[in-house]
């Protein structure tokens, strides 16, 4: 299935990505790689996560303390934000695709 990437996802990305790079090159790399390899999961089997509320699914990366809210779409599965699992509970909850 194709992903389509809400705008804000460039910046959540960002941020996490420098905040690792501070520590540890490797830990940044190994974030982005962790965050493909939840994306190539959501791809072949979108449905697989749980509901977060009645559009709205979780999926929780493996090794680091983030997870990313996707809905699905007619043609796509629209992911609308990386986020940290317990800072900022509400957010990207209100991000919608165009």
């Amino acid at each position: 299935m194709r992903l389509e990437f809400h705008p804000g996802i460039d910046r959540d990305l960002r941020s996490i990505v420098a905040y690792y790079d501070k520590d540890s090159l490797w830990a940044a790399d190994r974030f982005v790689a962790e965050f493909r390899e939840a994306l190539d999961g959501i791809r072949t089997n979108p449905t697989r996560h749980h509901f977060v509320d009645s559009t709205r699914r979780r999926c929780n990366l493996k090794h680091f303390p983030y997870h990313l809210i996707y809905e699905l779409g007619a043609d796509a599965v629209h992911v609308l934000v990386v986020r940290h699992h317990r800072r900022r509970p509400d957010y990207g909850m209100r991000r919608k695709m165009q």
